[in-house]
């Protein structure tokens, strides 16, 4: 009887680690799978970003006119007259979350003395928008303009950008940025915060 009851536990033990062990396998191979999907990702939203670059590098822009809290009326090119100059574009359209979080992170890479940064948000009514700068507290140079000032293809995208604007009213430096991707979001404000203060 007894030699019965060893074998029996031997079998369930061994059944137990045969489990054990495939259900390991099971999740590696998952773990895996999804380090595979999220490097696709990654590589996919930073070609996409490299074309958008090469295809839209050197694009000018000409008279878009902005206009401040207290309804002056300042040029772009007035802006970026002196040096390069970080721009993020946002409409009250887009994911509001999408450019909340990357409002956040302005804050948090530049100081509110900051010349080298603005950020154009495009608002129907003149008072959402200076609601929304107050609500949020933003420091950096905020101003509104125009859902039609900028007329390429980042606009078809539904999603805020960046870009640099130079002082000949050329760009570089293009970047859609996605919440899936936070850390390549960072990394791109870090880039550009080096290549301003070169």
């Amino acid at each position: 009887m007894k030699p019965k009851i060893v074998l029996f536990f031997l079998l369930f033990f061994a059944s137990i680690t045969l489990l054990f062990y495939i259900l390991n396998r099971q999740m590696e191979t998952d773990y895996n799978r999804r380090q595979r999907v999220t490097l696709e990702m990654e590589q996919s939203f930073n070609r996409m970003n490299e074309e958008l670059n090469k295809t839209l590098i050197n694009t000018e822009f000409q008279k878009i006119m902005l206009e401040d809290t207290l309804s002056n009326e300042v040029p772009l090119s007035k802006l970026a007259s002196q040096s390069p100059l970080l721009i993020f574009r946002f409409s009250e359209l887009n994911c509001s979350s999408c450019y909340e979080t990357e409002l956040f992170s302005l804050h948090d890479f530049f100081s509110t003395k900051n010349r080298q940064i603005a950020i154009l948000g495009s608002y129907r009514e003149r008072r959402h928008y200076i609601m929304f700068k107050r609500g949020n507290r933003i420091e950096l140079p905020f101003y509104r303009i125009p859902h039609d000032a900028f007329d390429w293809t980042l606009e078809d995208y539904g999603s805020p950008y960046y870009f640099i604007l130079h002082p000949d009213m050329t760009v570089s430096h293009i970047y859609i940025p996605d919440q899936v991707f936070p850390e390549l979001n960072k990394q791109y404000l870090e880039r550009v915060k080096n290549f301003l203060s070169d």
